[in-house]
């Protein structure tokens, strides 16, 4: 009857943390980021909210992962995900990461992993600017999609860079789309579809609904580029990033279920498009007081009144 009931108890106890276990694994979070470097004229807020006091002899910093970027020319920032990207910056321009969920446990040494260990999900807004991202640490089951006023880039696991600079007097945009290594797919606003893989580029002009575009090499200009990305991100494994401040600034969010919405479905194919584009509300302040204005008419002429 004992050897029944210890057997029974150590039934009861795996079961518990087996439980346990994938209660954890089911938990989502906001992500978060260490900012690493900063330089020149920019301002870092939290996402519709105030901005941070940030300075070169501020880093590492921990911040939230919903965060928008704004520099005028010559600024400069790098970040450190808790997902395991790196993202880099710079120029005049407007960066601003609009969502950022992950499914993690965050125990052991998961930021010392090659991978991501879990999965998570993201969106970026790049309105004009430069932007370099290296997403080759993300799991398969992750997703990543960065917003553009041309349309929308899906991206798994690669090296890549995006220029935009926009003609405020004409209205046109220019871009420019190099993949170091791994692949990426641009879907514009007509509902065409451009693969970019390794060693590829793809560039494109005109107005923000129809860009005119063609794919060539990476230019040698874009290879500096990347060369200075390098740099920069090999220095992050000489600056001291704390794990335990970058949970810290993470923020539990809710399940699965209730974080599993129908814009983050994948991106159709080619001839799929149904042309919609994720929807993302954060929160929406109160709108300013509205006074209801009354108009008063004059009465009809004698004229007006035997016309009716």
């Amino acid at each position: 009857m004992s050897s029944f009931t210890h057997r029974t108890g150590l039934i009861i106890g795996l079961i518990f943390i087996a439980l346990t276990h994938h209660g954890r694994a089911d938990d989502w979070f906001r992500g978060s980021v260490a900012l690493t470097f900063i330089e020149g004229q920019l301002e870092v807020g939290s996402l519709g909210g105030e901005l941070y006091e940030l300075s070169p002899s501020s880093v590492p910093s921990y911040l939230m992962g919903l965060l928008s970027v704004e520099a005028a020319t010559g600024g400069e920032v790098f970040f450190k995900t808790s997902n395991h990207v790196m993202i880099y910056n710079h120029g005049a321009g407007f960066f601003a990461i609009e969502r950022f969920e992950q499914q993690a446990n965050f125990e052991g040494d998961w930021f010392l992993s090659e991978r991501e260990l879990g999965q998570s999900r993201m969106i970026f807004n790049l309105r004009y600017g430069t932007l370099i991202v290296d997403s080759r640490a993300l799991s398969e089951s992750s997703q990543l999609t960065v917003e553009t006023p041309f349309g929308r880039i899906s991206v798994k696991n690669a090296l890549w860079m995006i220029d935009i600079t926009k003609d405020e007097r004409k209205h046109i945009y220019s871009f420019d789309i190099q993949c170091m290594a791994g692949a990426l797919r641009l879907t514009d606003h007509q509902g065409s579809t451009y693969k970019i893989r390794t060693g590829q580029r793809i560039s494109g002009v005109g107005a923000s609904s129809a860009p005119s575009v063609e794919i060539a090499e990476i230019t040698a200009s874009g290879f500096e580029i990347f060369e200075n990305f390098k740099s920069l991100a090999a220095e992050v494994d000489t600056i001291s990033i704390s794990p335990q401040a970058l949970v810290a600034a993470t923020k539990r969010v809710s399940s699965q279920a209730a974080v599993e919405p129908k814009a983050a479905r994948p991106i159709p194919e080619s001839g799929e498009n149904d042309g919609r584009r994720p929807l993302l509300i954060e929160y929406a302040p109160l709108s300013a007081p509205v006074t209801p204005f009354r108009g008063v008419t004059r009465p009809p002429s004698e004229y007006e009144a035997d016309l009716f």
